[in-house]
């Protein structure tokens, strides 16, 4: 039984060890652009936000949609 988890745990290990490596090397890179280029930080921060805000945007439409859909059910349920 114990061939069982050590093969699973090898089959994770495989795949997942060169996500990491390739995160690190850009999180590395991304560290040295902003310390070489300090404004790229403000631009970084602000792109954060601003996608943010759109994806507010997109999940409040979805949901104005969802919740519309659902009460056009209701009343067509109860007529």
């Amino acid at each position: 039984m114990s061939w069982f988890y050590s093969n699973i745990f090898n089959s994770v290990s495989n795949r997942s060890w060169s996500s990491l490596l390739i995160l690190g090397i850009l999180m590395i890179l991304i560290g040295l652009t902003i310390i070489i280029l300090p404004e790229i930080l403000i631009a970084f921060v602000a792109s954060i936000f601003f996608m943010g805000g759109i994806l507010f945007f997109y999940l409040a439409y979805k949901i104005h949609q969802i919740q519309k859909y659902n009460y056009e059910i209701k009343i067509n349920i109860n007529e």
